[in-house]
C-alpha cells in the first residue's frame, strides 16, 4: 500500500540527472521499474514534441519496441496518462493566438 509514500524522483527531461530524491516509507515497496517508465516518458514526450506523427503512432511504435523485451513488456505507461503530456509539449512548438484571435 503506497498511501502516505512521498517516494518520488524528479530529473532532467533526458533521464540522465537526479533533480531531487523523496525515499519511500519502509512499508511502501517502491517501483522497481521507475527508472525504466521514466526512460520512456521522456522518449515519449521527446518525440511527440518533435515529429509530426500522430501521437497514437508514436506511443504504438514505443509500445511495439517495448513488447519485444519481455522482462519490460508489461511495464510501459498507459496511453491515458501519456497522452495529456504527450499533446502538452507537442503544443509548445506552436505560437499561441492572440486573445482577439481565440473566439
Amino acid at each position: 500500500d503506497k498511501k502516505g509514500c512521498g517516494g518520488a524522483v524528479w530529473t532532467n527531461l533526458d533521464v540522465t540527472t537526479v533533480i531531487k530524491r523523496n525515499d519511500h516509507i519502509e512499508s511502501c515497496p517502491g517501483d522497481e521499474h521507475l527508472a525504466y517508465k521514466m526512460e520512456k516518458r521522456a522518449v515519449l514526450t521527446q518525440r511527440s514534441a518533435e515529429e509530426t506523427k500522430p501521437i497514437l503512432a508514436i506511443y504504438d511504435e514505443e509500445v511495439s519496441a517495448a513488447s519485444a523485451v519481455p522482462s519490460v513488456s508489461g511495464n510501459f505507461l498507459l496511453f491515458k496518462r501519456m497522452k495529456s503530456t504527450m499533446n502538452s509539449h507537442r503544443s509548445k512548438r506552436y505560437l499561441k493566438l492572440p486573445e482577439h484571435r481565440r473566439n
